[in-house]
């Protein structure tokens, strides 16, 4: 079958779906080398994860030690396998756009003696890479300083870069030569530590010096700033044509700062604030309620905060909401200390503008003033809009006296809902999503408490495919069928990672 003209095989494939694209990649090297581009295009490394589940399930280390060990090492071997394929096949390496390096040790666990060797040497073949994403510790190894000399050098595509910030402590090591500045022309940067790692912040930390200076180097390119808020500086001009900004742990110190940035980024569409910890969220709101007129561009915002909020508190917030005409997508992942079925109507009804958000009604360990009364409900559905195309709800679900058929009942009226995932504080499964994807035969993709499904449909009949944990925890970009369901998803924490 090889004899036959590429140009029939290219014919054959493109009215081929992407599963019979994988399952017929053994037909011959001429069917496998052209199908292979429609199969995938990024890859998902594990390094030392034994606890990566523990993080989904409390108990799984503890009560399952010697299958959480196995299932470390089958992700392992399964990523010198990937790596092993790239180094030895160019053609095969060269379909990877996308590479994400996940690693989360144990308490004795280093990183393997060789691991970054096959890393390297599969990077050597990558030259179609654009994007690279490491989560979790940075590995204090020497090899480690040619991994982005590698990117920087032998990828000219490269557009995209995440690194933990625990990697500038080897960075600026006298002994070592890696060094940010060589990028130019990035399209997104991501420069943070995971929620668990603590770092005293210093106001002339060396650490900024490089991660700016990849922004004064992507000036006319860059387009997405995903960093720590003490990061910032007052005078970034860089920043001119920045349309995406996320920034972590913004105390509330910071925040006459993060308001000369704002005035500096007029073209600004996509906008994330995640207050510290021991911070209120009443500055961001009072923030976002004086630069609400110099956002108009503004279609994407996300406000995350560990503490809870009522309708006063709320009022600024609510006062930049209904000037941003033009908001799409709203992520509000704090939860309300008292109803917030009164708050919410306030600013969202059916006929809102939002296509996407993400609400956190209440948390298990504070008082519920979501009780899921009738009446409550009743209202809630009253603040979903008729186009919404994506919704994360989590609340505290009581099965006993929750009363939810109206918001089924409301779901099945949003007639472009393709995704939808909903969680409960209080651990079971308040919906069963095999019965979620049949009732609404809108939805590509469903989601309950910690499980998301992709969803099929055949005759009328809808088949669920589960994710496999470690892509629930990581969720990349290319497992959604939107980017508007994977910016939803992308910073709300299932656990300590999360994609950007």
């Amino acid at each position: 079958m090889s004899s036959l003209p590429v140009e029939l095989w290219e014919e054959v494939i493109t009215h081929l779906a992407r599963v019979d694209c994988c399952s017929c990649l053994s037909v011959c090297r001429t069917f496998h080398d052209i199908a292979l581009r429609r199969t995938f295009s990024s890859i998902t490394l594990y390094f030392n994860v034994i606890l990566l589940l523990d993080t989904l399930r409390p108990r799984f280390v503890l009560e399952k030690n010697d299958e959480a060990v196995e299932y470390d090492e089958k992700l392992y071997d399964t990523t010198l396998d990937i790596l092993v394929r790239m180094a030895e096949d160019a053609h095969f390496a060269s379909v990877v756009k996308s590479i994400t390096v996940v690693r989360k040790p144990g308490y004795l666990q280093e990183f393997r003696e060789g691991t970054m060797t096959s890393l390297l040497d599969a990077l050597a073949n990558a030259h179609q890479l654009q994007s690279f994403r490491w989560y979790g510790d940075w590995p204090d190894v020497k090899e480690a300083d040619d991994l982005l000399n590698e990117l920087a050098t032998l990828c000219p595509q490269f557009q995209s870069l995440r690194l933990p910030r625990s990697a500038a402590v080897l960075i600026r090591s006298p002994t070592r030569t890696m060094k940010l500045g060589q990028f130019k022309g990035l399209r997104s940067v991501a420069w943070y530590d995971l929620v668990e790692i603590s770092r005293p912040y210093e106001e002339n930390d060396p650490d900024n010096v490089d991660i700016w200076e990849v922004v004064h180097n992507s000036k006319s390119s860059l387009a997405s700033i995903s960093v720590e808020a003490m990061l910032l500086k007052d005078d970034l001009p860089g920043l001119s044509h920045i349309t995406s900004l996320h920034l972590e742990s913004l105390f509330h110190s910071l925040l006459p700062r993060v308001g000369i940035v704002l005035r500096q980024v007029p073209f600004l569409r996509s906008l994330s604030l995640r207050a510290a910890g021991n911070d209120e969220p009443d500055g961001i709101f009072a923030l976002l309620q004086d630069h609400a007129a110099l956002l108009p561009k503004l279609d994407s915002l996300r406000i995350s905060s560990e503490w809870s909020v009522n309708g006063t508190r709320s009022a600024p917030l609510i006062d930049a909401l209904r000037k941003w005409t033009s908001l799409r997508c709203l992520d509000l992942d704090f939860f309300f200390c008292e109803d917030p079925t009164t708050i919410l109507p306030s600013f969202l009804h059916k006929k809102s503008p939002i296509q996407c958000l993400g609400l956190k009604l209440d948390n298990l360990q504070n008082e519920p003033y979501m009780t899921w009364t009738y009446e409550q409900c009743q209202r809630l559905c009253g603040c979903l809009p008729n186009g919404l195309s994506a919704l994360r709800l989590t609340s505290s679900f009581d099965r006993a006296e929750s009363h939810t058929i109206p918001l089924l009942d409301r779901l099945g009226q949003l007639s472009n809902l393709r995704f939808l995932y909903i969680g409960n504080d209080m651990g079971y499964h308040p919906f069963l999503a095999v019965d979620l994807a049949a009732d609404y035969p809108s939805l590509i993709t469903v989601g309950v408490n910690d499980r998301i499904w992709d969803v099929s449909r055949v005759d009328g009949v809808s088949y669920l495919y589960h994710w496999p944990d470690p892509l629930i925890v990581i969720r990349p970009k290319e497992m959604f069928a939107s980017d508007d369901d994977h910016w939803l998803m992308s910073q709300w924490w299932i656990s300590p990672y999360s994609t950007s």
